[in-house]
């Protein structure tokens, strides 16, 4: 299986997290990371993300750039405040050959070095594909990054 783990687009403040939508450059910056991961190639079977609004805008944008009629579900174990082993349960019960999970900081880089031992940078927008062997810590291995 190939995990493709993502931290959402640049957010507006003022609004109640719940509820911050993507900014103007936060728009922007999905649609160009979304036409990056097609030009890699890249095929998604199946999309999980945080109920929150800038992780759902940025679903939605990837799957309406690069990945046309893949299912996008709300994943509460991707919300803020979750943890990596609910994560990796909830992986457990996916059966997908490539999957994109959508969330924030500090959860998309606890999951990278949960999984891979790598410590990243994690910037907004980012993307890193893993090359899972097993749901273990440190059972895959990072491919490549798109910041």
């Amino acid at each position: 299986m190939h995990l493709l783990i993502m931290r959402h687009g640049e957010a507006l403040s003022g609004v109640s997290d719940f509820d911050r939508p993507l900014s103007p450059r936060g728009l922007d910056d999905i649609r160009s990371i979304a036409s990056r991961l097609g030009d890699r190639g890249t095929t998604i079977d199946k999309i999980l993300c945080s109920p929150l609004r800038r992780t759902r805008q940025t679903a939605e944008l990837i799957n309406n750039f690069s990945y046309c009629n893949v299912t996008v579900d709300l994943c509460h174990a991707l919300a803020p405040g979750a943890d990596c082993e609910g994560v990796v349960k909830k992986l457990k019960s996916k059966r997908a050959d490539t999957l994109l999970l959508v969330s924030h900081q500090p959860l998309v880089g606890n999951i990278i070095h949960y999984l891979t031992r790598e410590i990243l940078s994690i910037t907004v927008g980012m993307v890193a594909c893993i090359k899972l062997k097993s749901f273990n810590p440190y059972g895959g291995e990072l491919k490549w990054v798109i910041q």
